[in-house]
């Protein structure tokens, strides 16, 4: 080969190389970043909401997260703005699962035991959170800001991860700004699209959005459609992807925690 070939053949190898570098610094996991907000307030059937909400949290959300994920869970009541500490807050990608000594043959086995273990830890640690803060906002609990908690989690978006923003909620505003509770009789599907106009604007830029409501048993077929209708307007308008809108069925939360795994 003479020396015009080697310095051809030397350069597309090179390229090669840069391009092959390249695709794996794109294919490099960037998570997802798991913000939950949950409705602490204390409309209809609310400690049996309450309850099951930190159930799916603790037993499908914390298990789901993965090596690069982050969670942080938020409160909706009437403090979502003036007190809106964060309930709980971890990240996964923080943590150095693999162990110092293990063949390669082992090095997943032992990250994904790891992981197990410490995300058990997780669970058990956003439990004992979760029912102190139910003690200490207990006084927060005589309104329901959803406006006020979607302008904090919007806070909370990451530019680098895959946002996913979790309703845990009955999705009834109840402020002075819109008051969707079912004895309201000014709101309605003749007022949607003037509630939507009055509606404070949020949006929560580049995520993917999933409500889940608990058990509605004390509302209305018909109150319940018309509520998921204005969320589902709302969302659409500030450029809020509505991945599912659901009761009490986990399979399409755990469906979009998967996505992409």
């Amino acid at each position: 080969m003479n020396r015009k070939h080697i310095l051809s053949f030397l350069t597309a190898s090179c390229m090669v190389l840069v391009l092959s570098l390249g695709a794996c610094i794109k294919q490099e996991p960037s998570g997802m970043n798991v913000i939950c907000l949950v409705d602490l307030s204390d409309s209809g059937a609310a400690l049996q909401r309450k309850t099951f909400y930190m159930k799916i949290i603790r037993d499908v959300v914390i298990p789901k997260l993965g090596l690069h994920d982050a969670i942080t869970v938020i409160p909706i009541d009437d403090a979502s703005v003036t007190n809106s500490a964060a309930i709980f807050r971890a990240d996964l990608s923080s943590q150095d699962f693999e162990p110092e000594f293990a063949s390669p043959m082992e090095v997943d086995s032992l990250v994904q035991k790891k992981m197990r273990e410490y995300k058990a830890e997780l669970a058990s640690d956003f439990e004992t959170s979760y029912r102190q803060v139910l003690e200490k906002r207990a006084s927060y609990g005589n309104a329901t800001d959803l406006f006020g908690a979607i302008e904090q989690g919007g806070k909370l978006c990451d530019k680098k991860k895959r946002n996913v923003i979790i309703f845990f909620s009955d999705m009834m505003n109840y402020t002075d700004a819109l008051k969707m509770e079912p004895g309201n009789s000014s709101f309605n599907n003749n007022s949607l699209e003037d509630a939507l106009k009055r509606a404070p604007v949020h949006s929560l830029p580049g995520s993917i959005a999933l409500v889940l409501t608990g058990e509605l048993s004390d509302i209305s077929t018909d109150h319940f459609r018309l509520v998921n209708s204005f969320w589902s307007s709302y969302f659409k308008r500030n450029g809020i992807a509505l991945y599912d809108y659901s009761s009490t069925s986990t399979q399409k939360l755990e469906e979009l925690l998967q996505e992409g795994r």
